[in-house]
């Protein structure tokens, strides 16, 4: 039998041993504040991932922080359709103010060589350049939504608040 056939055979092994783990009952500990999950199998090897208590804190920090990052929107009264598109331009503008300071970054990183730094700065000018777009046309849906539903003076005062954040 020839060696790509028995790494093909090994591949199809692996990728079944996988699925079938997915679908496997758990395992759940808490030892020394740490949490423990594993996957029973039973043959062969298990999955286990261990979180610590100050990674889950912070995981519940951070989830929470998301969530209240747009509760002004939430609170409006605005249709869901327009506090929709007010959370994707804030994310939309969020990620193309980290993508500029990775850009900057970048820009002034006197390890790159030459070839390196032009190939991040184009691949990152591309991304600013998608982002930029994406937040345009948010702004645009936003705008033809506010002109085409019947969208109060206070909303649209509202709208516009919300955006300036």
């Amino acid at each position: 039998m020839p060696i790509s056939s028995l790494l093909a055979v090994s591949a199809t092994v692996l990728d079944h041993n996988r699925s079938e783990a997915a679908s496997l009952p758990q395992q759940e500990r808490i030892l020394d504040g740490t949490l423990s999950v594993s996957a029973v199998q039973p043959i062969g090897e298990s999955v286990r991932i261990s979180i610590s208590a100050e990674a889950l804190n912070a995981a519940a920090k951070h989830q929470k922080a998301e969530q209240n990052k747009n509760a002004d929107i939430d609170d409006s009264d605005l249709p869901d359709t327009m506090k929709g598109l007010l959370k994707r331009i804030r994310e939309l503008r969020e990620q193309l103010e980290q993508k500029q300071l990775e850009l900057q970054q970048v820009m002034a990183d006197q390890k790159l060589s030459e070839s390196e730094k032009e190939q991040k700065v184009s691949r990152l000018q591309g991304e600013v350049a998608a982002l930029s777009g994406a937040v345009a046309s948010a702004m645009q849906d936003l705008d033809e939504l506010m002109n085409s539903k019947n969208i109060s003076a206070d909303q649209k005062k509202t709208a516009g608040f919300l955006l300036m954040k």
